[in-house]
């Protein structure tokens, strides 16, 4: 099988059991633009001309958002790392068909990791496939809590109401909020990652406001994610009368699955109107519409997500030490990183 039937036979493995931050697609932008130090070390398993299984993964040297998860507890995690690439994303790790071909995937990433004296490191899991969690663990994975994934179940009537299943109170908030929107002639457009690659600030702003703290989203990074156009990405715009663009939002339609990934909102123009909550309640409603069945919105329980229903699923993190760093070592890295978000965030302690 040559490269481009892998990369195919890859693609085709997420549409059925991935996610959008795992195809190959995602791993190249990463590769190519992520500022830093890394070597891809990809495991695709293929059996009769058909993937069966993937972990994609890098080799990571310097790399600025890696470097703060590893210190940002006592004790640091020190050590070589070959990562999955959810520092980016929030989903990562390994994909199969099957068991046997996710334990085959494992053994041969974890045979690399061993040649590279790295331990394993699987940023990102989603708590609710129990299944894997429980095969991660039953091969030597410590497992604990990294972030929180925010989610909201969409049913039909969302289509015609996003805020029908809030509470009584929050239901005439937002629908009051929506109302002004509305009237100050807030309107929405869809449009192509690449044609919004002059927004790109924007989005920057949103994820940081503060411009010494940019490097959590390097503008070469998402500069590549906008050119590249990546399977499944939209982007929704919140356009004034005047024909500004007051928010945007970077998100995934993606099987049964609708993913809010990056977002950004112009503050001097929160009120008249209201672009952000105006870019939730037409997500929500769009999900509904594409007969998508959940929304993810990602890391952290903004406010806002909290106060359109969301709720929280934890994120996992997954890590093999091998012979490159102490059980012990691991152990209270993941032990102080999940009291630490936990502690940041008591809302949505679960």
């Amino acid at each position: 099988m040559d490269e481009s039937d892998a990369l195919e036979g890859w693609e085709s493995l997420c549409r059925e059991v991935g996610s959008p931050f795992h195809t190959a697609a995602f791993c190249s932008v990463v590769q190519r633009h992520w500022p830093g130090a890394d070597q891809a070390r990809h495991v695709v398993v293929n059996n009769g001309g058909i993937c069966q299984a993937v972990v994609p993964g890098f080799l990571y040297g310097a790399c600025p958002r890696l470097d703060y998860y590893r210190a940002n507890v006592v004790p640091a995690l020190a050590g070589e790392i070959i990562g999955s690439h959810a520092l980016v994303g929030w989903l990562g790790g390994p994909i199969a068909r099957h068991g046997a071909a996710l334990i085959e995937a494992l053994e041969i990433h974890l045979d690399l990791c061993r040649d590279n004296n790295a331990m394993s490191f699987l940023f990102g899991i989603d708590g609710r496939a129990h299944h894997l969690l429980q095969e991660l663990a039953g091969i030597g994975y410590r497992l604990g809590r990294l972030q929180t994934n925010m989610v909201l179940d969409i049913h039909p009537d969302h289509a015609i109401d996003p805020v029908t299943r809030l509470k009584r109170k929050e239901r005439a908030e937002r629908r009051r909020v929506m109302r002004r929107a509305d009237e100050a002639g807030l309107r929405l457009r869809i449009v192509t990652p690449s044609q919004a690659v002059p927004l790109a600030e924007l989005i920057r702003s949103g994820v940081s406001p503060s411009n010494d703290q940019r490097d959590i989203l390097p503008a070469t990074f998402l500069r590549g994610v906008l050119q590249a156009d990546l399977p499944g990405m939209e982007v929704l715009l919140a356009v004034t009368p005047n024909d500004e663009v007051a928010a945007i939002a970077l998100n995934f339609r993606w099987r049964e699955t609708y993913y809010l990934w990056l977002s950004g909102n112009r503050k001097d123009l929160a009120k008249p109107f209201y672009p952000s909550d105006f870019l939730y309640q037409h997500a929500i409603r769009r999900a509904a519409n594409l007969g998508i069945t959940e929304i993810q919105g990602g890391r952290s329980p903004y406010p806002i997500k909290l106060a359109y229903g969301f709720r929280g699923v934890p994120i996992m993190c997954a890590i093999h030490p091998l012979a490159a760093i102490s059980q012990t070592a691991v152990d209270g890295w993941i032990a102080a990183q999940t009291a630490r978000h936990l502690a940041t965030y008591p809302e949505i302690g679960l």
